[in-house]
């Protein structure tokens, strides 16, 4: 099975809320899911450098250091194993630039964006990734930060509830 190494971005505001992106499914134009800004490695690059260089590309956002990640991840999509690694990333004060992305398929495919408090992704119908993002999110809104990455694999989130 192909593999695809991903870093994804857990943006947070000042008022503890997550930025995640819309996109249309490729495969179901109609359906359309939010996810954590991210996407995947280029050769050579480290999960920590492909995380700096999505979020700017995504976001406009520039940091110059992501840190170790919080979480990882697996998910077959399409018959490819895509192997995350998560990254918290906080933000006051700033403004997202919508558009930097350089990839046209890419922008052809995103609705839009916006932040989403603990209370929003709790209570909220749409498809949103990764799965069960508000129960992983909220020991780290209460500042508790894995000393190692927590796996939150669905698979593996389900057998230790």
């Amino acid at each position: 099975m192909k593999t695809r190494p991903t870093s994804r971005i857990v943006l947070l505001n000042e008022r503890n809320q997550v930025l995640l992106l819309c996109y249309r499914d490729s495969s179901s134009p109609a359906q359309r899911f939010w996810v954590t800004p991210g996407g995947g490695l280029e050769a050579g690059e480290s999960y920590a450098d492909a995380a700096v260089r999505e979020l700017f590309e995504e976001t406009g956002v520039v940091v110059g250091n992501v840190g170790e990640p919080i979480w990882t991840r697996q998910k077959v999509v399409d018959g490819v194993l895509f192997l995350e690694q998560h990254f918290l990333v906080r933000c006051d004060g700033f403004e997202v630039i919508v558009g930097e992305n350089p990839d046209a398929t890419e922008q052809a495919l995103t609705l839009g964006m916006r932040f989403w408090s603990l209370e929003d992704l709790q209570a909220s119908t749409e498809t949103i990734y990764p799965e069960d993002l508000a129960l992983h999110l909220e020991p780290i809104l209460r500042g508790v930060i894995p000393a190692t990455p927590l796996d939150i694999t669905r698979a593996n989130i389900t057998a230790r509830i």
